[in-house]
């Protein structure tokens, strides 16, 4: 009869057995911290993702519903940002050589800065100059801007540059523009602002602009329009936000379609400098 003792066999097929449970409770400990490090990790550079991208459309539309996000600020001549005025003429000569890379990166900048009402940014690119339209688009839910108007119209001064105007204004049913007017936009009243940039057939560019500066605007003699943006945008919209269509007017043939007036984009308050009609 063979005793249990502490050189038994018994008790050594007993030890190595808690031993082996012991190696692998730790072992299944060690898994499980690796998973939740690695969790956690996928989790903040996911956070930091979503944040520092609001121009993505999934992320947007994450922090929007989340309200993490500030919805779009309203400025003043005053309290708009610093930025640079340039005609469309200087800005299709800087962007000529950008590749479709560097132009979709630059884009994604330009739409960033606004959704974050340009905190911690003051190199703004603002837009001014006369320009003759080519079409009109009054906005819908569907597109970037929920309500107003697009107006694609070309650079007098410079055919091979054109812009899409967004003016939004709140339960728009009618645009008080025509095909072939001549539109005014005052420089520093409006502060229209940069926010896409799409390169057209025939060495053609296209400029997405919108006024920063919030308040009634005057359109044509006496008639006006509360331009403000709204509190937020849909991002799922296409850019430009003008028809494809009308990329193939030129500029050598464009001629009032219907519209003859000389519009003056401007706010209702009397500026220093008067705009010529």
């Amino acid at each position: 009869m063979q005793f249990l003792g502490e050189h038994s066999s018994f008790e050594s097929d007993t030890g190595k057995l808690g031993k082996s449970v012991r190696t692998d409770t730790l072992f299944l400990w060690v898994i499980a911290i690796a998973v939740l490090i690695a969790f956690n990790a996928v989790a903040w550079v996911f956070c930091m993702y979503v944040f520092g991208h609001p121009e993505t459309p999934f992320n947007y539309s994450l922090l929007t519903r989340v309200n993490k996000i500030d919805p779009l600020a309203s400025f003043t001549p005053v309290t708009a940002p610093r930025g640079k005025f340039k005609s469309t003429k200087q800005l299709y000569a800087e962007l000529y050589d950008y590749s479709p890379a560097k132009l979709k990166g630059f884009n994604a900048i330009l739409k960033r800065n606004y959704l974050s009402n340009y905190k911690n940014f003051s190199d703004i690119t603002y837009l001014g100059g006369t320009f003759r339209i080519e079409s009109i688009k009054v906005l819908d839910a569907d597109d970037v801007f929920p309500s107003g108007v697009a107006i694609r119209a070309r650079a007098d001064d410079y055919p091979s540059a054109l812009i899409d105007y967004i003016l939004p204004i709140p339960e728009m049913k009618k645009s008080p523009f025509k095909i072939g007017d001549t539109l005014t936009i005052n420089r520093s009243d409006t502060c229209a602002t940069l926010l896409h940039v799409e390169k057209l057939k025939e060495e053609q560019s296209c400029f997405t602009i919108t006024p920063l500066v919030s308040r009634d605007y005057q359109i044509a003699g006496e008639q006006k329009l509360a331009v403000s943006p709204p509190e937020y945008l849909n991002l799922k919209g296409q850019w430009p936000i003008s028809p494809p269509s009308t990329q193939i007017h030129r500029a050598s043939s464009a001629k009032p379609i219907a519209g003859k007036n000389k519009v003056v984009v401007a706010p209702t308050v009397p500026s220093k400098t008067s705009p010529k009609n």
